[in-house]
């Protein structure tokens, strides 16, 4: 084990923009409001040989499939409401944790599972809002799930809540970022309480919002990528 946090080396330098950017289009292409966005990327010999994408747009999940991972078509929909996508993968199941809006874009966390990535099992709600810190804010939310399994055998569950209203923007965005955790994979998880990222005004990065938080092992460590929410010289989210 490392005594200190193990960085890839993936500093700025090291990426550039490709000529066929952006890859993927809206569905029903581009226009005024559209989006798609928050993908969850399977790389070939995860699942087969093939890239593998599962993204949404609005409260819709697509599928999307790829023989380079620059070159993507449409595959499918998902035949349930649901946004904000993470795979978990044990052995040969598949679990897939999304997040799922009512009318009012109040949202809860979602379990479902499958073995070829197009039958899926029925919806388990994982976490509701419920604590005072996770009610901040326009809209009653937890959301942005990542799901990891410790060393001991816990599964620990990051996830989003609260939110922020981004007034330029026109939409909500995370406020806070805590994680809860179970033996099982469907729980039940007891929440830690409170956040472990919170906004900060000394962070120039997260002065406005936590966002989300994704952690992944590497080199017998974890790494998390946080997009915190701020706003730049010009006073844009």
């Amino acid at each position: 084990m490392h005594t200190h946090p193990v960085i890839p080396p993936w500093s700025p330098e090291k990426w550039r923009d490709i000529p066929e950017n952006p890859l993927i289009e809206p569905p029903g292409g581009p226009s005024l409001g559209s989006v798609i966005g928050d993908p969850q990327v399977l790389a070939p010999g995860e699942y087969d040989e093939r890239w593998h994408m599962f993204a949404h747009a609005g409260r819709t999940i697509y599928h999307l499939t790829s023989p380079d991972g620059i070159h993507w078509d449409y595959a499918g929909t998902l035949p349930w409401e649901g946004c904000l996508v993470y795979l978990y993968r044990e052995g040969s199941t598949w679990y897939m944790l999304y997040t799922k809006p009512d009318e009012e874009w109040n949202t809860v966390i979602c379990l479902r599972e499958s073995r070829d990535l197009k039958e899926w099992s029925e919806e388990v709600v994982l976490l509701k809002p419920e604590l005072t810190w996770e009610l901040e804010g326009p809209h009653r939310q937890v959301r942005n799930p990542c799901l990891i399994k410790t060393e001991d055998g816990i599964y620990r569950l990051y996830y989003s809540a609260g939110t922020i209203w981004l007034e330029d923007c026109g939409y909500e965005e995370p406020k806070y970022v805590s994680f809860a955790e179970a033996e099982d994979v469907y729980g039940s998880y007891r929440k830690y309480g409170r956040p472990v990222l919170a906004p900060d005004p000394s962070v120039p990065y997260r002065s406005l919002g936590a966002g989300a938080l994704k952690v992944f092992e590497w080199e017998g460590e974890y790494v998390g990528f946080n997009n915190g929410l701020y706003r730049d010289d010009a006073g844009r989210s």
